[in-house]
């Protein structure tokens, strides 16, 4: 029974869907950073902007230095900020 549920285990981690790669995630991070801006994020989010920016930044930083895990929680809080900045200058256009 242990082998077939091993085998099972095995067989859904082998077909299951690949990851994307920390470089096409940093940059879908960038593209959405770059929307924030043409929102006008920069003028009617100036703090979230910059903290989008830093954690980009950071996250950039991280994955230059091989910390893939530490630069995906980096890009996440950058994508979020930068959704947040979009949000906010929707609102306020």
């Amino acid at each position: 029974m242990r082998i077939f549920i091993l085998f099972i285990v095995t067989l859904t981690l082998a077909s299951a869907p690949k990851a994307a790669t920390p470089i096409k995630d940093i940059m879908s991070a960038y593209d959405l950073l770059e929307d924030a801006k043409r929102e006008g994020g920069e003028t009617y989010a100036p703090d979230v902007m910059k903290e989008a920016r830093f954690f980009y930044e950071q996250a950039e930083r991280e994955l230059k230095n091989g910390n893939d895990e530490r630069a995906e929680e980096f890009r996440l809080i950058s994508e979020i900020r930068s959704k947040t900045a979009i949000s906010i200058s929707r609102k306020k256009t």
